[in-house]
């Protein structure tokens, strides 16, 4: 198994210009039965976007004792609650252009993995004989990706190809491998504790050929199908955003305490950051040029962008300070 590593922090840093965004039209919804949010944090995260503006995520329903369960909701409003058959938890983690949605879900002492399409048809499986499966991403082709455990390692990264074919995985001298993403042409990402470098996180994105690059001090977060790289870098403080490009080139958005979350296939990415002048969290977009562009929601006392779509839509939640601080989810506009 052959591996790269990339030196994030020897690479130039490079910025666009900064500025605070337009106004643009956000959507703001809620789901009904959301809990206002769980000792402090979000009642409810939303966890994608897809390229017709379906979003999904999970919520704790304070109707059934903050119970744990699965949202779509349509670009026209519909809404979809997911429970997974006999699940006491379900947690919907991504979705894919088809509308497809995956993720994993607690029943009798064990996390299972799910894939539920578009007709409500749901596939469970199981990526070890031990008792967790916690799936995370899901790519248009119809890859999953995540987590599990097995009797060789704690924690295990997994891919599970369309035909339902696993290959189960670790990083290069991985303590525990932590999975975040996978893009069509089954490209894996993610990152792990490195045995060699006092157990310090090294991001990384795995080939269909098993072949890894390497990314120190960061954690990769999301990738799109031309196989660009986004998340946070952790070997400056406070911490930086980065985008591996295609072409190799790695260009960092440092001084924000920043996480790219989602990067499109035009390159343009989204995710949050620290305003220490505000003193809260913001939402960014970084578009192909390099200019970012900073936002908040209606109100939001915090503001996390987790998506991006095809057409420039991002999804998130926040904290509705009108509403005593109440997670709420938005969807803001492309112009």
């Amino acid at each position: 198994m052959k591996s790269k590593a990339i030196r994030l922090a020897m690479l130039v840093f490079l910025l666009g210009s900064i500025t605070s965004m337009v106004a643009q039209t956000s959507v703001v919804f809620d789901i009904p039965n959301a809990a206002a949010n769980i000792q402090n944090g979000a009642g409810l995260i939303v966890t994608g976007i897809n390229a017709r503006g379906d979003v999904a995520g999970y919520f704790y329903d304070a109707s059934l004792e903050f119970k744990q369960r699965g949202f779509f909701r349509s670009r026209d409003g519909t809404l979809r609650l997911i429970d997974a058959p006999n699940a006491t938890a379900t947690s919907v983690r991504s979705i894919n252009a088809g509308g497809d949605v995956a993720g994993y879900f607690h029943e009798g002492g064990k996390d299972r993995g799910f894939i539920r399409d578009t007709q409500g048809r749901i596939i469970v499986f199981d990526a070890s004989s031990l008792n967790v499966t916690d799936v995370e991403s899901i790519s248009d082709s119809g890859e999953v990706a995540g987590m599990t455990f097995d009797s060789s390692n704690p924690i295990r990264g997994f891919v599970r190809d369309q035909n339902g074919a696993l290959t189960v995985f670790d990083a290069p001298n991985a303590a525990a491998t932590y999975v975040t993403g996978v893009n069509p042409r089954g490209e894996v990402i993610g990152y792990f504790s490195d045995t060699t470098r006092d157990y310090s996180l090294v991001g990384f994105a795995r080939n269909v050929r098993g072949q890894f690059n390497l990314f120190d001090d960061a954690l990769a977060f999301a990738i799109n199908a031309a196989g660009a790289v986004t998340g946070s870098f952790t070997g400056s403080s406070p911490n930086s955003g980065f985008i591996a490009e295609v072409n190799g080139t790695i260009v960092f958005y440092d001084g924000f305490d920043a996480s790219g979350r989602s990067v499109n296939a035009r390159g343009d990415l989204v995710g949050y950051l620290f305003d220490e002048d505000q003193n809260k969290v913001r939402g960014f977009a970084r578009h192909m040029n390099g200019d970012v562009e900073i936002f908040d929601a209606p109100n939001a006392s915090d503001t996390r962008a987790e998506s991006i779509n095809a057409r420039g839509d991002i999804a998130g939640y926040f904290f509705d300070s009108s509403q005593g601080n109440k997670t709420r989810a938005f969807v803001r506009l492309a112009r």
